[in-house]
């Protein structure tokens, strides 16, 4: 009887602890992370730096032209909205927007050209986001590479 004792004091314990627990936690309340809203701010793109140093600002208007235009936005409307955020348009280059059979391309590409550097992005259904990239200039010139590609 001495046993069953010890394990009825034992329980009141427990039951007593977690009761004091659920009343203290129950009393205070629980700190909520706030996240304020903050706008979105365009980077500003510094030609005379270089494409190395505008990788991110690159990036961030293509994806904005994506988001206003879709997976399909029209690569000439791609580069004036580059154009128009203060990117160089001299050796700009494109993809057209169907294969050399006439199908609609599953992705379509654009590069900027930077003190020898290239800016490349590459968007549509093949991808399903945007992938930008980095690349030296070709040694025959230009960014990009292929029959259906323009200079703008």
């Amino acid at each position: 009887m001495q046993h069953t004792g010890r394990v009825v004091s034992i329980l009141a314990v427990v039951t007593l602890s977690a009761s004091l627990l659920a009343a203290c936690s129950g009393s205070m309340p629980v700190p909520t992370p706030t996240h304020s809203q903050r706008p979105t701010v365009a980077p500003t793109v510094a030609p005379q730096a270089g494409a190395s140093a505008n990788a991110k600002a690159f990036k961030y208007f293509v994806e904005q032209g994506v988001a206003a235009q879709g997976l399909h936005a029209d690569t000439k409307w791609m580069l004036e909205q580059l154009f128009a955020a203060g990117f160089p348009s001299e050796g700009a280059q494109y993809s057209d927007p169907s294969t050399a059979a006439g199908m609609k391309a599953d992705s379509t590409t654009v590069s900027i050209e930077m003190a020898g550097q290239c800016l490349i992005a590459q968007y549509g259904e093949a991808s399903g986001s945007v992938v930008t990239s980095l690349q030296p200039r070709l040694a025959s010139g230009g960014c990009l590479l292929g029959r259906n590609i323009n200079n703008y």
